[in-house]
This record gives structure tokens, C-alpha cells and sequence, in this order.
């Protein structure tokens, strides 16, 4: 199957989960598409034995950890990540996409794999609130969400954020962030908050 066909199966699809080779079994819904990046291919059985009405499954990766067939296999000497390229499937129409199995492991990997969903944001998915194992969330524009305890927010790129809600530390007005500012650093939520921004922040959940 060839990319476009794989974007064409996919855009009518409001939320799309995405398995990592760092994929720890916990709460998950099996109802929308699940693509299986490289090794978190050796999941997929185990999901297909779960499926739901409105699921199905597809594989990407360039095999250098997953030596068996994948649906769309990648070139091992491109110069971007797998997860790079299961980005770029996604539709502009995306409301959620879930990332199980991106963070851990080598810091420079998580890293990366943060900068490559703020990419996305600013490209094919802005619409979307982008989940990686319910620890960290990444939009763009309004975001509301409930947070009990220390928060964190940083931006890859200057930006403007405002925030408001139930939090400690306040920005009323849209005030500038550079990147990995510590003016985000420990915030700290009792309940429901509201932030808004043009441009892509992460919020480090307590």
C-alpha cells in the first residue's frame, strides 16, 4: 500500500492512536485506527484480539527493530524518523491523536519525538490535542483541561500564551514565552484550566 492510500483510509477519522516500541499495557480504547510505528508492531496482535467496531490497524517503519513485514516499509537510510513519517499520514481534520510508547528510553529519542509532534502541529494536525501516555499534551490554540498539581508548560518556539483558569500563576494577557523558558516551570492547577496560544505548547502533567 502506498502513503496516499494510507492518508486517503485515514481522514475521516477524528482520533488515531499511535504504538511505540516503549508501549506499557494500560487503559485503551479499541474503537479508531491504530498505526503501529517500527517496533511497536509487536503489539498488534495482541490489539487485534481486542478490536472493536470502528478499529483497524496498520504498520509503518523502516524495519531496523521490527524484522518481520510491515505494511508500508520504510527506506533505513532516509534521514527522518518513523514516527516522523506516521505523522505526515495524519489528517488536517485530526480532533486527538494519542502516542503510547514515545517516552522513556534514550532522552535524545524522547526528545525528538516531542520536536516532531511540534512540527506536526504547525503543519497537517493544528487542530488536534496530541496525548503522549497521558503524561504530557500538545496543542495549538484553546485548550481546556482539568489539573490537579504541579504542571509544566514549555514551547519549542517563541510564542504567545495565555492562561487562565484554576492555577496558581496566572498570564491574564497573552504574554511571550521563548523557548524552553522556565517562566512555564511548576505551575500548579486545582482544577479546570483554559490556555490559549497561536503557536504549539506542551503541558507536563503532574
Amino acid at each position: 500500500m502506498e502513503k496516499d492510500q494510507f492518508v486517503q483510509k485515514l481522514k475521516n477519522y477524528p482520533v488515531i492512536t499511535f504504538i511505540g516500541p516503549l508501549y506499557q499495557k494500560g487503559p485503551e480504547n479499541f474503537d479508531h485506527p491504530h498505526i503501529f510505528v517500527d517496533r511497536g508492531a509487536v503489539f498488534r496482535e495482541e490489539f487485534k484480539q481486542k478490536a472493536q467496531e470502528g478499529y483497524w490497524d496498520l504498520s509503518v517503519g523502516d524495519g531496523d527493530s521490527f524484522p518481520h513485514e510491515l505494511d508500508l516499509k520504510l527506506n533505513p537510510h532516509k534521514d527522518f524518523s518513523d514516527l516522523s513519517f506516521a505523522l505526515s499520514l495524519l489528517p488536517s481534520g485530526l480532533k486527538e491523536l494519542h502516542l503510547r510508547g514515545f517516552l522513556g528510553g534514550r532522552r535524545d529519542h524522547e526528545l525528538i519525538n516531542l520536536g516532531e509532534v511540534h512540527h506536526a502541529l504547525l503543519n497537517n494536525i493544528s487542530k488536534a490535542v496530541v496525548s503522549f501516555d497521558d503524561k504530557i499534551l500538545a496543542k495549538r490554540e484553546i485548550l481546556e483541561v482539568n489539573i490537579n498539581g504541579t504542571f509544566s508548560l514549555v514551547v519549542f518556539q517563541e510564542t504567545e500564551i495565555k492562561m487562565e483558569g484554576d492555577l496558581k500563576y496566572p498570564l491574564p494577557n497573552f504574554t511571550s514565552l521563548k523557548p524552553f523558558s522556565s517562566h512555564g516551570l511548576s505551575n500548579i492547577g486545582n482544577g479546570l484550566v483554559k490556555i490559549n496560544s497561536p503557536g504549539p505548547y506542551f503541558i507536563f502533567l503532574p
